[in-house]
């Protein structure tokens, strides 16, 4: 990762054009750029026939074109499910973490009955195209609506019924690598499951896997590939394409979610550059950061860290920041005009099926609040300036109504100077050399250029101040010091004045979770509560790290065939997948 890391740098730090989050590079970056793998997605999901109520649960491997391993250069993927007329049921934004990511959806009833086409890739992955993308099918069934007819078959009586039941996917196990030791084959409501992973080989096999045991339906469903299957597919993507000189590019995201844009003069709309932009996420975990721009005026900005609230605010750190403006670089979107999508269809003859599964699902939603799924702890975002800081807790002081009132009497660092109407903090620093350099002024994580906006602020809805009173340096911009302020609700943005700040809505990555799993032990609280889970579980989080492994899990009321579904790749890069099935009688 490293190398390539030392590579692709120059892009960002190279006199470049950029337009619309793409760079055009010169013929000295080309020969660097085909010196980088490409990549390519696996998604292994629970089901490809979903109904309203379901959740659609998925994760993202996403593997080295040459290496095959799993790839450590885009730190973000795109998921969408996308229908045939081209909207959208959802588009996901996936953090990687050593190339893998997680994510999932619930259906709910607005989406219509249809066939839908599932396609999952990384930014970089946009330089060969779509045809290269993650493709399957996925088919929705939502018995709420009335119109069903983009899936319904109007004439039954013209195909057989032997067209739609007891038909199954081929199964495709590779079984000389790993194989499943069940405690049983046949087993009653609610009771356990034990499965034994053993690898038949030695850690050469240990990786990152995934882990599904759903109801199987008793339907031809979409077929649904395989890891397996999927290094077959996607086999010719062996290295980059290679680029023609002046052929413009995608940038990785190496770091994170990437953000870039481009700082013009507001009257001539010269492109600006060596400018300090910053970028603020406010609320109570905020994020700053700065950014200079290049000689071509552009700017690059990395989320490597998780953020709560979805607006951001740019501005350009300059005693004349009103004079500029701040354009985003937006990616086109991708042409799916192309797209061929599953001829799966429904027929009177699954009205059965189609209500007793609908039924479950109601039952098993209306008690969510015992069988939740919980999102895991997100990390906490230090202050960059963290360790440094002298901090004030206004609560353990007298409090006052105003900002300059709480400074003069309890802040005795700073200092609030007014000429013409017009409020600056100043800080009491003894360095003489540091008089002129500008003083960073931030709340909630916001950049506070206009001092008056934080005056004129209630400061009983302040929490802290911190401060530091000597020069400090961050992201290429030397300051003579920091004052902080962290509001108690960090809701400080809803007070900025001033056309100068650029805002900007982020999609934010999904959340990664612990999916429910149904435990009966002694206890008798889940005894009375009805079970009817297709669902028995999701395990996006499988690590086989050792010859034997050991997963349970507990049937639940819903009698029928199950089948276990684990895919994954090892540490060398062989894709894994094995298939099982159980009966709950």
């Amino acid at each position: 990762m490293q190398k390539y890391f030392s590579i692709i740098i120059v892009f960002f730090f190279s006199n470049i054009y950029l337009t619309s989050g793409q760079t055009l590079l010169n013929e000295d970056q080309t020969a660097i750029y085909n010196k980088i793998p490409q990549e390519k997605i696996f998604v292994h999901y629970n089901a490809s026939l979903l109904f309203s109520g379901d959740y659609f649960f998925y994760k993202i491997y996403n593997i080295n074109s040459q290496t095959k391993e799993l790839s450590d250069l885009s730190k973000m993927a795109y998921i969408e499910l996308i229908g045939v007329d081209k909207n959208f049921v959802f588009k996901h934004k996936i953090s990687l973490e050593s190339g893998v990511g997680q994510g999932d959806f619930f259906i709910p009833t607005s989406v219509p009955t249809g066939n839908y086409k599932l396609i999952a890739y990384t930014q970089w992955m946009k330089n060969v195209g779509n045809r290269y993308f993650f493709q399957s099918d996925v088919s929705i069934i939502n018995p709420f609506l009335k119109n069903q007819n983009s899936i319904h078959i109007k004439a039954p009586n013209s195909i057989t019924n032997e067209t739609y039941h007891s038909s199954e996917n081929k199964i495709d196990n590779t079984n000389k690598h790993i194989h499943l030791d069940i405690n049983a084959r046949n087993f009653s409501k609610r009771e356990k499951v034990i499965l034994n992973i053993k690898t038949l080989m030695n850690e050469a096999l240990f990786g990152s896997y995934s882990i599904s045991v759903r109801k199987k339906d008793s339907i031809t469903t979409p077929n649904q590939p395989s890891a397996n299957s999927f290094e077959h597919i996607y086999s010719n993507i062996i290295k980059s394409k290679t680029l023609s000189d002046k052929k413009p590019i995608y940038l990785p995201e190496l770091r994170g979610e990437l953000i870039s844009g481009t700082v013009f003069m507001k009257n001539t709309n010269e492109n600006i550059p060596y400018k300090t932009v910053s970028m603020s996420i406010s609320g109570k975990k905020p994020v700053f950061k700065t950014s200079t721009t290049s000689s071509s005026g552009t700017f690059y900005f990395n989320l490597d860290k998780t953020y709560e609230v979805l607006n951001a605010n740019l501005q350009v750190i300059d005693e004349e920041h009103e004079n500029y403006k701040i354009k985003i670089n937006q990616y086109p979107p991708v042409n799916y005009d192309g797209l061929v999508f599953s001829d799966f269809k429904i027929s009177s003859e699954m009205k059965e099926l189609i209500t007793e599964h609908s039924i479950n699902n109601q039952i098993e939603n209306a008690y969510y609040n015992v069988k939740k799924h919980k999102t895991k702890q997100k990390e906490s975002i230090i202050p960059f300036y963290s360790g440094q800081e002298t901090v004030y807790n206004l609560d353990d002081y007298t409090r006052f109504k105003s900002v300059k009132e709480t400074i003069v009497e309890i802040v005795n660092k700073v200092w609030i100077e007014e000429k013409k109407g017009v409020s600056t903090f100043r800080l009491r620093n003894e360095n003489p050399n540091d008089k002129n350099l500008p003083i960073l002024v931030i709340t909630d994580g916001l950049l506070v250029l206009n001092h008056d906006d934080l005056v004129s602020y209630d400061a009983r809805k302040i929490k802290t101040i911190s401060v530091i009173n000597t020069k400090y340096k961050y992201g290429g911009h030397t300051f003579k010091g920091i004052i902080s302020v962290e509001t108690f609700k960090g809701d400080f943005n809803n007070n900025i004045s001033g056309n100068y700040t650029k805002s900007i809505t982020l999609i934010r990555p999904q959340d990664n979770k612990d999916y429910f799993n149904q435990e009966y032990d002694d206890t008798k609280s889940l005894k009375r509560i009805p079970d009817y889970r297709s669902q028995l579980l999701w395990n996006p989080n499988l690590t086989i790290n050792k010859k034997d492994n050991t997963v349970t899990f507990y049937t639940s009321d819903y009698v029928g065939d199950y089948q276990i579904s684990i895919e994954g790749f090892t540490k060398g890069g062989i894709p894994i997948s094995l298939k099982e099935t159980i009966s709950v009688k």
